[in-house]
């Protein structure tokens, strides 16, 4: 269950976003962050309002607020520039595919900010051309090749939906989700969840959030919708929406294999001296203690078979956010140059 108080955007408020003062933003980093976002809100408009990202950017804008994104403090500028370069020349993306992707790129950031600083790595900066690596470090006088893979887990749809309607209730166009308490719960099974179900539901919610707000209903998606506290919005997901709960061991190796074998390949091409593969896996936040263990456990337990079916991979392959103490350590086959 969420209980959330939007901040409620006025009818200028692309020229608001427009007008924000950057240089007031204390870091440089953040400052870098918040003008690429600034530009990208100019560009795309409300088609990307379903990013919490974007959200808490629009919200700061509203309230004056200069303190924002104090998680991507110290992460170095060309390595901004580098995780940004995908969604700037993709003009067209936008919906879900857009949200999914930015939120994707400033959790890539964070992971491998915290990988560095807890691992005593170090940023190397390299003009990078297209096919290179995602990044270059060092550590003592050794230098590596990183390459940064995304899993944002089907278990998390229903937290895209979740913060779609947060942002249309950031509208006064749209005030009346204002509130209002909301019931979702999402049908597609497990088996049928990828690119295009996720986009046609995410597509529905989008015009039901511009709708009059009826309970809605389809093979999809049940809505349903009741009076609440007037300065809030609620939004309770059903059971069913969590689409098959924790992940078994066997989801996660089918998951994590695709993964690595694309850093398998990646590298194999490149052939770099050393190298570092870094999985980031998002975890539900409607998950309680007990089930994100178990998620862990499910993942740690996995992940050594698909490596030794593999073969060489890379020197060392990282799972964020999931043990970051626990590197797991793989070199070439004996024998191989």
């Amino acid at each position: 269950m969420m209980i959330h108080q939007p901040t409620l955007l006025p009818s200028n408020w692309l020229e608001l976003v427009s007008d924000f003062d950057i240089s007031k933003i204390e870091t440089i980093e953040v400052q870098i962050i918040a003008k690429k976002i600034k530009a990208l809100i100019l560009e795309k408009e409300d088609s990307i309002i379903g990013s919490r990202l974007i959200q808490i950017f629009l919200s700061a804008v509203v309230n004056k607020n200069y303190n924002i994104y104090e998680d991507f403090n110290s992460i170095p500028k060309y390595v901004i520039d580098e995780a940004f370069f995908e969604i700037e020349n993709k003009p067209k993306l936008k919906g879900l595919r857009f949200c999914e992707k930015f939120d994707s790129v400033l959790i890539e950031l964070i992971a491998f900010r915290d990988i560095l600083q807890m691992n005593n790595f170090t940023p190397i900066e390299k003009e990078r051309v297209e096919g290179q690596s995602d990044f270059f470090i060092k550590k003592y006088c050794l230098e590596y090749e990183a390459e940064v893979k995304f899993k944002m887990g089907d278990q998390s749809f229903y937290e895209s939906i979740t913060n779609l309607i947060m942002g249309y209730s950031m509208f006064l166009k749209v005030n009346c989700l204002v509130g209002k308490e909301i019931s979702i719960n999402i049908k597609l099974q497990s088996s049928h969840i990828n690119d295009n179900n996720k986009k046609r539901v995410y597509q529905k919610v989008e015009q039901w959030c511009q709708s009059d707000l009826c309970n809605f209903s389809d093979d999809d998606i049940d809505i349903t919708v009741e009076d609440g506290s007037e300065k809030y919005l609620k939004i309770e997901c059903g059971e069913n929406t969590r689409i098959a709960c924790i992940p078994t061991s066997n989801d996660v190796s089918a998951i994590l294999k695709s993964h690595i074998q694309t850093i398998k390949k990646q590298f194999t091409k490149r052939n770099p001296k050393r190298s570092i593969g870094i999985i980031v896996w998002t975890t539900p936040i409607n998950y309680d203690s007990e089930e994100k263990k178990q998620i862990k456990a499910n993942i740690i337990s996995s992940i050594q078979s698909e490596i030794n079916s593999l073969g060489y991979i890379c020197d060392r392959l990282y799972i964020y956010p999931t043990a970051l103490k626990k590197s797991l350590l793989f070199k070439r086959k004996k024998g191989e140059n």
